[in-house]
């Protein structure tokens, strides 16, 4: 039974990290990312831009992302956020193109 649930979530989000990374490369080129291998996140380099200005622009959008220096105990990922996929592909897809804005705001000043 527990492998049988095991199998459906990994199955689950890998089929959601696949759509998310496929949204990022297609509409924000400049982020860099490597594929998570399980989990439920998606570490992404946001280029000379600092993660926490960045998260906090991308809140007042109207999406939550965490940023990487909450995770790091001595903030070497000043660059870096952390984006959940586990949600419904309509999420995925508001969230990437309110990211999006959030990126075009940020990388316009």
């Amino acid at each position: 039974f527990i492998p049988s649930i095991m199998r459906r979530t990994a199955n689950f989000n890998n089929a959601r990290c696949e759509f998310l990374s496929s949204l990022i490369r297609e509409k924000i080129k400049e982020w860099h990312f490597v594929k998570p291998t399980g989990g439920a996140f998606l570490w992404v380099n946001l280029p000379n831009t600092d993660s926490s200005k960045f998260q906090q622009k991308a809140l007042r959008n109207g999406v939550f992302v965490t940023d990487g220096n909450v995770l790091s105990p001595n903030f070497i990922k000043q660059n870096k956020i952390r984006l959940a996929f586990s949600l419904s592909e309509e999420q995925i897809e508001k969230g990437v193109k309110l990211l999006l804005e959030t990126w075009n705001e940020i990388r316009s000043k």
